[in-house]
C-alpha cells in the first residue's frame, strides 16, 4: 500500500483475541498485508477480556465496599484501590453503597437519594384507612419509615369505609346491616353499647 507509509512488508500487526480494538503485545506478526483478527495497535493489557483495554473505567475504592466514589480514571490495568464499578455516594464509609441494606435514618445507604426508604428493613407496616376514621384495614398495607397519609398504625377497622364504624364507636348500632359498628362481632338489635 504506497498509499500508507504505516503499511509496508515489516508492518507489525497484533492479536485482537477479544475483538476489544486493542491488540496484544504479546502475540504478533510482520507481514504487508493485515491478517483476520490482527490490528496495527499494542495496547491491550488482558486480550482474553474484552472489557478490560485502555478505555477501561476505573474507579477510586477508598472505603473497601467495591463500589467507587466520584473519581475515575481511564486506563488498561487496574490502579491502586481501583474498581470497576462507580456510585458511591459516600466513599468514606464501607455500608453505604449501591444496593446496600437501607434504614430509617438519616443516612442513604443505597445512594438511591431517599434516607427513609419503604424497603428499609427497619420499616413499619402500615394499614389502608380508606374512612379517616383512624383504624386501618388488616387487609391493605404498606411499609414505610413515616406513617403515610390515609394510613393508620392499627388494622383493627372491621369496615374500612365507614368512618362510623371502628373498634369501641358508640355511633348507632343498626341491626341486621352488615356493619358491625363498634367492631365487637354482634351486628344485632341487643348490642347496645
Amino acid at each position: 500500500d504506497d498509499t500508507d507509509a504505516a503499511i509496508n512488508p515489516k508492518t507489525t500487526w497484533y492479536l485482537d483475541f477479544d475483538s476489544d480494538g486493542y491488540g496484544n503485545p504479546s502475540f504478533s506478526l510482520t507481514q504487508c498485508e493485515q491478517p483476520s483478527g490482527y490490528l496495527l495497535n499494542d495496547q491491550d493489557c488482558d486480550d482474553s477480556d474484552a472489557t478490560l483495554n485502555p478505555t477501561t473505567v476505573w474507579y477510586t475504592d477508598s472505603d473497601g465496599d467495591s463500589y467507587g466514589g466520584g473519581t475515575s480514571v481511564s486506563q488498561c490495568a487496574a490502579p491502586s484501590k481501583g474498581v470497576r464499578t462507580g456510585g458511591d455516594c459516600d466513599d468514606a464509609k464501607a455500608t453505604t453503597y449501591p444496593g446496600a441494606a437501607e434504614k430509617c435514618d438519616t443516612v442513604d445507604s443505597d445512594c438511591d437519594g431517599d434516607s427513609r426508604d419503604p424497603e428499609s428493613s427497619d420499616a413499619s407496616t402500615f394499614y389502608q384507612d380508606s374512612d379517616g376514621d383512624g383504624y386501618g384495614d388488616a387487609g391493605s398495607t404498606t411499609k414505610d419509615c413515616d406513617l403515610p397519609t390515609g394510613y393508620s398504625s392499627d388494622d383493627t377497622d372491621c369496615a374500612d369505609g365507614d368512618g362510623d364504624a371502628y373498634p369501641g364507636s358508640h355511633e348507632t348500632e343498626t341491626s341486621g346491616d352488615g356493619i358491625d359498628t363498634d367492631c365487637d362481632g354482634n351486628d344485632d338489635c341487643d348490642d347496645l353499647n
